[in-house]
């Protein structure tokens, strides 16, 4: 990491479990300082029913600026997306997509954090599917 990578803490206070992302500045510049600038977001996390092994949840930023997509099927896990036109969201890609759907990059979550965000991604399908009950997440700047 150089010096001047930003980067975001994705934080679930219900699971106690905080993921770390670098932004993709070289991919997404404008839509990764659209998102720094709104930080911190406090939402709900929710999971796909049909996509696979993705999450996704709302938030309030809307504006037009430019940015790459990807399918999101040839993204690595571990991707976080965002959409400020249709959707409103962020996704989170934790494992197999089964859609093949474009989304803009902003953030890669570390590999030391993986296995966590497995463990999110299954207690966001249970709280989606199971237990209807409301998972907690943070998207707040990392402070050095």
């Amino acid at each position: 990491m150089n010096a001047k990578q930003r980067q975001i803490e994705i934080q679930y206070p219900d699971l106690e479990i905080t993921l770390t992302a670098d932004l993709l500045e070289e991919k997404n510049p404008e839509l990764c300082d659209l998102m720094w600038r709104n930080l911190p977001i406090e939402t709900i996390q929710s999971h796909t029913m049909s996509t696979g092994e993705a999450m996704y949840c709302p938030h309030r930023i809307v504006d037009f600026v430019k940015s790459q997509t990807e399918l999101i099927t040839e993204m690595p896990v571990g991707s976080v997306c965002m959409s400020i036109i249709d959707y409103k969201s962020f996704s989170i890609y934790y494992g197999k997509r089964t859609e093949p759907l474009p989304n803009s990059p902003v953030a890669r979550i570390r590999s030391e954090d993986l296995e966590s965000l497995r463990k999110v991604g299954k207690k966001a399908w249970e709280a989606n599917y199971l237990t209807h009950f409301p998972l907690r997440v943070v998207f707040r700047r990392k402070e050095s």
